[in-house]
């Protein structure tokens, strides 16, 4: 009876506070695109809620977590930038409300993951201590009202990822389109990137938001690809969260025609020419074999691949000699030049502000951090940025993860929020170990490369922190998690009816 009765609650409490949301998001996307777009908007903000409404209905009137926020979220994150391809519009922040609107309900399922789901108590302890740590810090320090909340509701975006993926399951249809979705997706971005090289003209008068791409900074494409994506970093991260999921499936049930797929999407991460993303996707798949396969093997096959690439190097270095030295000349490697590499300022500039406020750090939305781009600049300027050319161009001031935890909260706040993100895949590592079953096995291995390929990445990107890179990786923790738990359950139930 209390069990019945606390499943009422849950979904009475899960859908009130959903359908709440869902006004706030669509009075949202009223309002903010109004500004901009005058009429187009109100009929966005029609489609929002008839995409909303069906999903609320559907979670309420289901024990089990849903896989319609899997969907909304995919849709999402191909839908907007392709929509951004075309118009220039940018709808991205409602990724984020969208995020938001699924917290609620998911932390009915995350109450019950905190008991049973080894490494989730010592991941959300440092989180915690992380937060305090940093709420203590701006008080001391420099921090405004405004960009520390700001920037404190940013720092979470990576737990609220995670925690909404608990809130999907997917079903053996859900897998099949999943797979289906895997297995078909590298064909529009070929096709797309095909007609880019072939035409750019005609391309980039089709798709007017588009940007440019750029050139391959190697000069060994005719430019970056973009696919369906509006920008080559997009096409690369994605290509690369494709190469994992294909390359997990193809180590755990050997399916032939994923060793192909796997190597279609290397191809188009080349294409987009995203080179830490390309020698990161390699280290995370060698990651993957090793856990699946035993680290003896890796090793052996770390040698031979170290020999190759150093072979390969040697062959094609006349070719790339000018690239690689200009590369370190824009490093800094010239000590005879001003540095003006706007990350390696970030990561310099970040430690003198670590060691000057020591423990505790500048506090939240200071430096680094979207809190400060957004809200107060000034620290930014009394640091001397206002000199560099690229100043103005606030992208630039977050095109890092790691040096706003350094500045704001300090090396020991730094540590603690690198303790949580290597908690993170010790949880997706303990999954691919201990799942029951092999659909939860196939997931628990995609979560695992992809934290490791956003980890990675972190040190060049807001990683953790962008949901175009982290949040696809975060939902399959979650998504392993149900469907070892509810693959289990089927079994037994089967067997009890037997």
């Amino acid at each position: 009876m209390m069990l019945t009765m606390t499943k009422r609650m849950s979904a009475w409490f899960g859908s009130a506070s959903f359908l709440f949301l869902i006004f706030a998001v669509v009075l949202a996307s009223v309002v903010g695109g109004a500004l901009g777009l005058g009429l187009l908007l109100p009929a966005i903000a029609l489609v929002c809620l008839a995409i909303y409404l069906p999903m609320a209905l559907r979670y309420v009137n289901s024990e089990l977590p849903t896989a319609v926020f899997f969907w909304l979220f995919t849709i999402l994150l191909v839908g907007l930038p392709f929509f951004r391809k075309f118009t220039g519009i940018d709808f991205f922040f409602l990724i984020e409300l969208s995020v938001l609107a699924v917290v609620p309900i998911a932390m009915f399922r995350f109450l019950d993951v905190w008991r049973h789901a080894q490494g989730w108590k010592a991941f959300c302890v440092a989180l915690v201590i992380f937060v305090l740590f940093s709420i203590i810090g701006s008080w001391f320090g420099r921090s405004g009202g405004v960009p520390a909340a700001y920037q404190l509701l940013t720092n979470l975006k990576m737990f609220f990822m995670i925690l909404v993926g608990y809130a999907i399951y997917l079903d053996e249809r859900n897998s099949r389109y999943f797979w289906r979705l895997v297995e078909w997706f590298w064909l529009p971005n070929a096709m797309l990137v095909i007609w880019q090289w072939v035409d750019f003209s005609s391309y980039l008068s089709f798709f007017s938001g588009s940007t440019t791409g750029g050139p391959d900074p190697l000069g060994l494409l005719p430019s970056r690809g973009m696919g369906v994506f509006h920008h080559p970093t997009i096409l690369g991260a994605a290509m690369g969260f494709f190469f994992v999921c294909a390359s997990a499936r193809f180590m755990l049930e050997r399916p032939k025609n994923y060793l192909p797929l796997a190597v279609s999407y290397l191809l188009l991460l080349l294409a987009s020419g995203q080179r830490q993303e390309t020698l990161a996707v390699l280290l995370v798949v060698l990651a993957m074999s090793g856990l699946v396969n035993g680290w003896g093997r890796l090793l052996k096959l770390g040698a031979v691949l170290s020999i190759g690439t150093v072979t390969l190097l040697v062959v094609i270095w006349p070719e790339i000699e000018s690239q690689v030295m200009r590369e370190l000349d824009f490093w800094g490697a010239n000590q005879y030049k001003r540095i003006e590499q706007p990350r390696q300022i970030l990561y310099l500039t970040s430690v003198e502000i670590a060691n000057r406020y020591f423990p505790f750090g500048s506090g939240l939305g200071t430096f680094g951090g979207a809190g400060s781009v957004k809200f107060d600049m000034s620290f930014y300027r009394d640091l001397g940025f206002a000199s560099f050319s690229w100043f103005s161009q606030r992208e630039f001031l977050m095109d890092t993860y790691w040096p706003n935890f350094i500045a704001e909260s300090g090396w020991i706040g730094f540590s603690l929020m690198l303790l949580s993100v290597l908690l993170i895949v010790r949880l997706a590592w303990l999954g691919v170990i201990e799942s029951r079953t092999l659909d939860a096995r196939v997931f628990a291995l995609i979560a695992f490369g992809g934290v490791l390929f956003v980890l990675l990445l972190s040190p060049t990107s807001p990683a953790f922190q962008d949901p175009s890179l982290f949040l696809l990786p975060a939902l399959f923790l979650g998504i392993a998690y149900n469907a070892d738990a509810y693959g289990v359950e089927r079994r037994l139930k089967g067997e009890s009816d037997m």
